[in-house]
């Protein structure tokens, strides 16, 4: 018997930030130079990569009772 383990992903990239937030790309730009989001860029310029549980906590700060 095959077991299929769920590998929740740690790290993602801005396609994956505005799929998960449902915002633009220019709307992720502007979260960016705001510094309303963190990002890192481990490779130079080219490449950004968010942290999937910071991303959580910005949603979880917006929290409205």
């Amino acid at each position: 018997m095959v077991e299929i383990v769920k590998v929740e992903r740690v790290w993602l990239n801005s396609a994956d930030v505005m799929r998960y937030l449902n915002i633009s790309h220019d709307v992720l730009d502007r979260l960016r130079r705001e510094a309303k989001i963190r990002y890192y860029k481990p490779f130079g310029d080219k490449i950004v990569f968010y942290k999937k549980s910071e991303i959580d906590e910005i949603i979880q700060k917006g929290r409205v009772i």
